[in-house]
């Protein structure tokens, strides 16, 4: 049996390698019994994914760039929104 901790099993959930969970009691409180996929451990998936980033060619933007599109994607849905709500 292995132990993680919650931010281990939400990055292997969403790597894919959780199939099902089921709780079981334990006194006041629970075990989650996980049956994992043969997905790569989260150390793998992790290395995976940091090798891809390195080797990115693609030009970097700035947070100050994404945020402020980002911003301007929510403006156009709330006045798309407003329009069809008047």
């Amino acid at each position: 049996m292995q132990n993680l901790i919650l931010s281990q099993f939400r990055s292997d959930q969403d790597a894919g390698g959780v199939l099902a969970v089921t709780l079981k009691a334990q006194g006041t409180g629970f075990e989650m019994q996980i049956e994992a996929n043969d997905a790569p451990s989260h150390n793998d998936w992790l290395r995976e994914k940091l090798v891809r980033s390195a080797s990115d060619t693609r030009a970097r933007v700035s947070h100050e760039q994404v945020m402020s599109d980002a911003q301007a994607i929510i403006d156009q849905k709330r006045q798309a929104h407003a329009k069809t709500a008047a």
